[in-house]
Formats: structure tokens, C-alpha cells, sequence
């Protein structure tokens, strides 16, 4: 995953564990059933509808990392909450909401135009290559997304789509080695992102970081991402929480065991 990100973006450096790591377990059996058993009536697709992270401290000697998949039911929409650490405390926790979107929804989701204005002094844009097909595949077989809206332009077209579209995850993925492209002493401790708008695969990305906060040392600790289409359609907007660097614990995935626990 952290390789492929950093790929995208043309970086050679980014945290060993990506925020997103945990969109790798999207495909476990669990939650594929949980997906599977929501009702769609004719003309509805499962969406992707907001994201948060969380990257807490780990204590350094732990070897075995904890899994808490919690289930969230809510009309149309389902919700899954990823906590990963150990019993001495969780280093990160992903929160993730699908819901049902009717084909006349996903054709107005047009999002918004982005002004400079929003491009607050200091703000720095990073441009990426257009994401190919094969890279969407690439992270798709990562985590195991079946969504159809992704690979297949006639299941993009029938949910109301001009084709097929990026998947939010990786946005979110990108948003992150992006900043630390554009902010290289940048480490996340929390991002929320909503999405506005779909990007078609194909397509080249823009991310814009907009300072937004300092703390006492002057050290940045709050920013805004503007995910931009080529058209600078807004298709994402994601408010980031910085922590000074060094201060941030690191797990050791490499010598770790996974335990997964489910919470319905």
C-alpha cells in the first residue's frame, strides 16, 4: 500500500504505516456479509460517504496488534469503526460510512467550483499523474473493494456515473503522502474527510494543503486538503490535525500478530 501511494504521488518518503492501512481489511468476510445485507432497492449503489483517522501513540514494546471491527447501523447507511493497537491502547483508529444513493443522487453530485480564494496564503499544491485503471486495480486487489463503480463502466453509468470513479480510500491515501510531499516534517493525528464530488478514473489530482493553524512554537498544526479535478470541480475536502514531529509513537508491524475482534 505505502508503496503504491508514494508511487501516485512521486515521493520517496511517508510514514511505513499509511492511515488507510486499515482499508485492507475491508474485505474481510465479516464485513463483506455486514455490505452484502443491506437492502438495495432498484437504481441504489453503496456509496462512500465520510472517512476519519486517527493515529494515536503505541507503546513501544508491543508486539501484538488488537483488531476491533465495530458495526454501525443508521437507515441506509452502515458504519465501521477500526481500532488496531493492543490492551495498553489503540494506535489508530479508522472510522468509515457507506450508505445506499439512489442513480438521480449520483448524478447531481457535481460538487463545487474551487475558488483561489481558498487558497489561503502559504498554500501549496501538489499535481499527480492521471490514475490509471491499472492503478486503481492495484489498490483494489489491496483491499479487496468489489465495488463494481471502479472497474466496470456500464455498473458506473447504471448508478447514475459518467463512468468509472477513483474510491474515496485511496483519495484519502493520497491526501496523505501528498501533504507530507508538500510538508515534510507533517504527521497526521487526525483527518476527516467529506467527499463532494467523484473523480473517473483516468484523471489527473490535484491536492491543495491550506495552513490553517500554529501552535506556540509555530509549528503547523492544522491544515485544509482540497481534493480538485482537472475541471477544479472540489471533490474532497479533508481538515487535518498535525502533531510536531517526533512525537508521534510508531508500531512495528513487521514483528506484530493480528487479532481481530468484531462488535455489532
Amino acid at each position: 500500500m505505502r508503496d503504491l501511494l508514494m508511487r501516485l504521488v512521486g515521493t520517496d518518503a511517508g510514514p511505513d504505516m499509511p492511515l488507510i492501512a486499515p482499508a485492507m481489511l475491508l474485505g474481510d468476510g465479516q464485513i463483506v456479509k455486514a455490505t452484502e445485507g443491506m437492502t438495495a432497492q432498484p437504481g441504489e449503489t453503496l456509496v462512500h460517504e465520510f472517512q476519519q483517522f486517527n493515529r494515536f501513540d503505541l507503546p513501544e514494546n508491543s508486539t501484538e496488534i488488537e483488531i476491533e471491527i465495530t458495526e454501525k447501523y443508521a437507515g441506509s447507511s452502515i458504519g465501521f469503526d477500526f481500532a488496531i493497537g493492543k490492551d495498553a491502547g489503540f494506535s489508530s483508529v479508522m472510522q468509515t460510512r457507506l450508505r445506499l444513493a439512489a442513480r438521480s443522487e449520483l448524478q447531481g453530485l457535481k460538487g463545487a467550483e474551487f475558488h483561489e480564494k481558498l487558497a489561503a496564503e502559504g498554500a501549496q499544491w501538489v499535481s499527480l499523474g492521471a490514475i490509471q485503471m491499472s492503478d486503481v486495480r492495484a489498490y483494489l486487489d489491496l483491499t479487496h473493494d468489489k465495488n463494481p463503480i471502479h472497474v466496470d463502466d456500464t455498473a458506473a453509468r447504471a448508478a447514475g456515473l459518467s463512468g468509472t470513479i477513483l474510491p474515496g480510500m485511496l483519495l484519502c491515501g493520497l491526501a496523505e503522502y501528498a501533504l507530507g510531499h508538500a510538508q515534510a516534517e507533517a504527521r497526521i493525528e487526525q483527518m476527516k474527510t467529506r467527499f463532494m464530488a467523484p473523480v473517473p478514473v483516468g484523471e489527473a489530482v490535484d491536492f491543495v494543503v491550506v495552513p490553517r493553524k500554529w501552535n506556540a512554537q509555530g509549528a503547523l498544526t492544522v491544515v485544509r486538503q482540497f481534493v480538485l479535478t482537472t475541471e477544479r470541480v472540489i471533490a474532497a475536502v479533508m481538515d487535518v490535525q498535525l502533531r510536531p514531529s517526533g512525537e508521534v509513537g510508531q508500531m512495528n508491524v513487521n514483528q506484530a500478530h493480528a487479532i481481530t475482534t468484531y462488535v455489532n
